[in-house]
């Protein structure tokens, strides 16, 4: 697409430099190609651009995932990491409100 931009652009300004050269204006033909160029270039800017946009989105993307691979790396939990996580305060909270607590009765025994 950069290519295709260069030849457009190169050959738009062989058209003007040749009017310039001979001292006129363009001539219907030549304003012609020029516009025609001009609308070709417009679309290419748009085209260009979309695939920019796309190639930075990919790279994030990649960019993403090796991110997320060099977390699964990780060294593994010990078995004392593992033990602790199964314990939280607000679990033991949570249980304590849920269950009630038992009542103990005491009986006296006069023996």
């Amino acid at each position: 697409m950069r290519d295709e931009y260069a030849e457009l652009v190169e050959e738009m300004q062989v058209t003007v430099d040749i009017a310039k050269e001979e001292k006129r204006e363009l001539s219907a033909e030549e304003n012609t190609r020029v516009v025609t160029i001009e609308t070709q270039l417009t679309k290419l800017d748009g085209d260009i651009k979309l695939k920019e946009r796309m190639e930075a989105r990919l790279n994030k993307k990649a960019l993403a995932d090796q991110t997320i691979e060099i977390r699964h790396k990780r060294k593994p939990e010990t078995e004392d990491k593992k033990v602790l996580k199964r314990y939280s305060i607000l679990n033991a909270i949570n249980v304590r409100m849920v269950i009630p607590t038992q009542k103990v009765v005491f009986t006296h025994d006069p023996s």
